[in-house]
């Protein structure tokens, strides 16, 4: 019997006795340090996670391997009643190392899966507002002064996310966009930061400038504005 298999077992032997569980705290600590040291070097192998997801994964590993302790044993004493003998100098051991290396393959797929969805969202978000407004921060279109109209009576900050998002600023009489940034409590805009930023920064550098939390906020106003509209704003080429 392994050291860490040892210790699974007190850990788990102790569950519905109190006087005895104070006792394997130790064990408990040492489970957890070890369940901890896995999770970092299967992920330092793959490498398939952002930073910030492979701190989550770390973090969880521990509990994970509580969570699922009671299969270990069943299936540990099941083997020793039939007389099987494992091949792993610490079973314990050895399944964590297998039950985390799972979590993290499935892990990355979920995350995966996610930013997959996530993706999506924006791109048909996208085309919705395409369908807003067509060629949005686009020179060679502008919007007509029924458009600007019917924009002026919108929330005073959707009208800056809007615009903000397509980056047709330019399109807005000068008198109009100056006042709606008062109306939106906004002294400058666009910020320098916003001009150069790359694509993919662009929606949570405007939820800064707009005071806005981050950029979740930016897309469920793009999400009801596009909601809300019957029909699409009919643009026209200069």
């Amino acid at each position: 019997m392994g050291h860490y298999t040892k210790l699974a077992l007190q850990v788990w032997q102790s569950r519905n006795e109190p006087r005895r569980a104070a006792a394997v705290e130790t064990s408990a600590s040492e489970i957890h340090d070890f369940a901890t040291r896995t999770a970092r070097m299967i992920h330092k192998s793959h490498l398939y996670l952002k930073n910030v997801d492979a701190d989550d994964f770390i973090a969880g590993s521990s509990s994970c391997i509580f969570t699922v302790l009671g299969k270990f044993v069943a299936t540990y004493e099941q083997r020793r009643a039939a007389g099987v003998c494992d091949t792993a100098a610490d079973p314990f051991a050895a399944w964590t190392r297998t039950v985390l290396e799972n979590l993290y393959i499935d892990w990355t797929r979920r995350i995966g899966r996610f930013e997959a969805n996530r993706r999506k969202l924006v791109r048909d978000e996208e085309q919705g507002l395409g369908e807003l407004i067509i060629g949005g921060g686009d020179a060679r279109f502008t919007l007509t002064l029924a458009e600007l109209q019917e924009m002026d009576s919108w929330n005073a900050i959707d009208r800056i996310v809007l615009v903000g998002v397509l980056r047709c600023w330019h399109h807005v009489p000068a008198e109009m966009w100056r006042r709606w940034l008062r109306e939106a409590n906004i002294e400058q805009f666009p910020a320098d930061s916003l001009l150069a930023a790359r694509k993919g920064q662009q929606r949570e550098i405007l939820a800064h400038a707009l005071r806005i939390k981050n950029r979740n906020g930016i897309d469920q106003r793009l999400r009801r504005i596009v909601q809300r509209r019957k029909k699409p704003l009919a643009t026209t080429a200069p």
